[in-house]
This record gives C-alpha cells, structure tokens and sequence, in this order.
C-alpha cells in the first residue's frame, strides 16, 4: 500500500468519525487548519493499524521468496 493510500484511508476513517470531508482532515494533518481531536484520532488511528499489522504478521506466516 502507497504513503499516499494510506493517507487517503486514515483520511476517509477520520472524517467518517468527525463527519467531515476527507479533505478537511487532510488540512489538519498538513497544519493548514487546526483541529486538535481530529489530529490525535489521525494519530490514533495510524498507530492502531501499525500495532495490527505487526500482529498479523506475527500469527501467519509469510514467505517472501514466494513473490
């Protein structure tokens, strides 16, 4: 997944909570507009998808040489 999908997605998320546009979050993650709740779920949000991937990586197996 690209830098820029995963941006979009914890946009999306973030806004659907806030029920704002996925734009306005993307304006509070650049620092043109302020909006310390959003940011802390941005921040939230991001860290609880890293712990979860971590984890899953953990439980399955994953063999790279197949690729």
């Amino acid at each position: 997944m690209t830098k820029a999908k995963n941006r979009d997605e914890a946009a999306s998320v973030v806004a659907s909570i806030f029920n704002l546009t996925p734009r306005a979050v993307r304006m509070v993650i650049n620092g043109e507009t302020t909006n310390e709740p959003v940011l802390e779920a941005v921040v939230t949000y991001k860290e609880g998808k890293s712990k979860l991937i971590e984890e899953i990586k953990k439980l399955v197996p994953f063999d790279q040489s197949t690729l």
